[in-house]
């Protein structure tokens, strides 16, 4: 995720990583923090403890110092123009919040399987199907309007922060 995120056209952005593993972990912060020494736009926060995917993610958010937060997964890969596509997006109309079509990729990244291109906005079809999830970007003002994600939906906390 992170060396996809580097590879981008776009150059104007910051990832932040909020890491609550356990001691199990430990090779995840030390490589992490080897990227970051290399590469300011990537902040790293070891936390003390694991308070839930929601809450960890505010923790990343609040590092954010940017005008709009997206959301990744660790296994998460984009496209090398994907933040440009966001980017344009959101120059073109305004956009508040941006999601894009997705697809898996086997682990040899050259094959790729099971394309979700996704709809429109349409709320019906959000109420029944979270058919959103990554790569989703929202203006950060509106993340903080919302107050973050809530702890009581971890697990379907994405799809909690878009409804």
């Amino acid at each position: 995720m992170i060396e996809s995120v580097k590879k981008q056209t776009y150059k104007n952005w910051e990832l932040c990583l909020a890491d609550a593993s356990d001691e199990n972990g430990a090779a995840v912060e030390g490589v992490v923090k080897k990227l970051a020494q290399k590469d300011d736009r990537i902040k790293y926060k070891k936390l003390e403890t694991n308070a839930g995917i929601g809450e960890n993610t505010n923790r990343a958010a609040e590092m954010a110092i940017g005008n709009y937060i997206g959301l990744l997964d660790h296994d998460d890969l984009l496209h090398p123009s994907a933040l440009y596509n966001v980017a344009m997006a959101i120059e073109e109309h305004g956009s508040e919040f941006i999601y894009t079509d997705e697809d898996k990729i086997e682990t040899t990244q050259a094959t790729r399987r099971d394309p979700h291109f996704k709809p429109d906005f349409a709320i019906d079809t959000l109420r029944s199907n979270n058919y959103i999830t990554h790569l989703s970007v929202f203006k950060k003002e509106l993340m903080d309007k919302l107050g973050g994600f809530r702890d009581k939906y971890n697990g379907a906390q994405d799809f909690d922060i878009i409804m």
